[in-house]
């Protein structure tokens, strides 16, 4: 901490914004902690609540998929936070003592590995606290939405055996057979040989057999198919609170605030085409996917950031973490390098080829022909109009 606040006052940041969680709210010298804490960095911490951590964590991710039914998740060392929303109204939140860390400090053999009696046991521990599918009102619409280091971990590791061509976490999806594939592998490793999977990392080596077990307990006992990671957790939410409403923020944080900060509309994305764009969809010349991202494109376009090279246009692209799914994002990223460079775009395809479709490949041709023939109008200051022929 001492080392943030040296960094910081390098800076000229106005706002700092220190928040604890569940390992200093839970901790019985706490008080003494935080004194200490505030009198050797000047740091004086907002100890969450398990409700403000939920709710923080969710606001998030949700605010960066958009995706209005869900059960959300936070899985951290001391807790798992789980949020239930419907149409983006909060309905449930609980907080549960079933953190990656805290399970091992319970379950493991104290040198890094779980014997079959252990792990059998943690599960049934944590099957035990776990609340049942009709307790969370979940349905068929329901999407599980996680955040949290061991997700992320074993996200990274599924992209691995996989040999998946894109590396990005945001948005990405994996189905329960996958999930309780990996975590039956990672409770028969014992720590010496977690360590040595990359993707995994030393950091997450403890803890990561107690979090894949947790995850997979909680797709069995609720029956979910598949689970949604988001990059974006209780920091950004946090911050987003805090720049729309800093009362909020250091008050006491209520549902409402929440949704109303996750249902928030963005500013309009674009101005020039977008009737043009409307009129292609309503004509049924477009699909809404490819509609979706046309949107984005011109968006991209209109921020009129200076790429020579094609391959920075695609690759600025796949760094932002969006609401479109890896396929979609893939499509933009390649409309955009298409309307300058056929040839580049085409070779980006073949390396992104197995997780895209011959319809993606009729999509990005349609959606860069478009794009140019905006940006010709737009050079020319001319307009456009579809009309029907009766």
């Amino acid at each position: 901490m001492k080392l943030f606040r040296d960094i910081i006052q390098l800076q000229p940041i106005k706002h700092v914004l220190p928040l604890a969680t569940s390992a200093v709210r839970e901790a019985s010298n706490k008080e003494e902690f935080l004194r200490d804490a505030n009198q050797e960095t000047g740091f004086k911490f907002k100890v969450l609540s398990e409700k403000e951590e939920a709710l923080y964590s969710y606001a998030g991710a949700i605010k960066s998929l958009q995706l209005p039914n869900v059960l959300f998740f936070d899985l951290g060392g001391g807790s798992l936070e789980m949020v239930r929303a419907e149409k983006y109204k909060i309905k449930k939140i609980i907080s549960l003592p079933l953190g990656a860390l805290r399970l091992t400090q319970s379950y493991d053999e104290k040198d890094g590995a779980f014997s079959p009696k252990n792990y059998k046991n943690m599960k049934r521990h944590i099957w035990n606290l776990l609340p049942s599918r009709k307790e969370l009102d979940l349905n068929q619409d329901t999407m599980f939405v996680g955040v949290g280091g061991s997700l992320r971990a074993i996200a990274r590791y599924h992209q691995k055996i996989g040999k998946y061509p894109l590396d990005k976490i945001h948005n990405y999806e994996m189905n329960y057979k996958s999930v309780k594939e990996i975590a039956r592998k990672l409770s028969k490793m014992r720590a010496d040989d977690i360590d040595k999977i990359s993707v995994i990392g030393s950091s997450r080596t403890e803890t990561i057999v107690a979090g894949s077990c947790v995850i997979n307990t909680v797709m069995e006992k609720l029956e979910l198919k598949q689970v949604c990671v988001s990059n974006h957790g209780l920091r950004e939410g946090a911050l987003s609170i805090f720049l729309e409403n800093e009362k909020a923020f250091h008050g006491s944080i209520t549902v409402e605030q929440i949704r109303q900060s996750v249902v928030a509309k963005e500013a309009r994305m674009i101005t020039n085409g977008e009737d043009f764009v409307k009129g292609l969809l309503t004509s049924k010349l477009i699909s809404k996917r490819e509609y979706i991202i046309l949107l984005y494109a011109l968006k991209k376009i209109s921020e009129k950031a200076s790429y020579n090279n094609p391959l920075s246009w695609f690759y600025s692209v796949l760094d932002q973490d969006m609401i479109l799914s890896h396929s979609e994002q893939l499509v933009l990223g390649l409309s955009l390098v298409h309307a300058r460079h056929a040839k580049t775009s085409e070779w980006l395809f073949t390396r992104y080829k197995s997780i895209l479709t011959p319809q993606d490949k009729a999509s990005i041709k349609k959606i860069s022909s478009v794009v140019t023939l905006l940006k010709v109008l737009t050079q020319i200051k001319a307009k456009i109009e579809l009309r029907s022929r009766g």
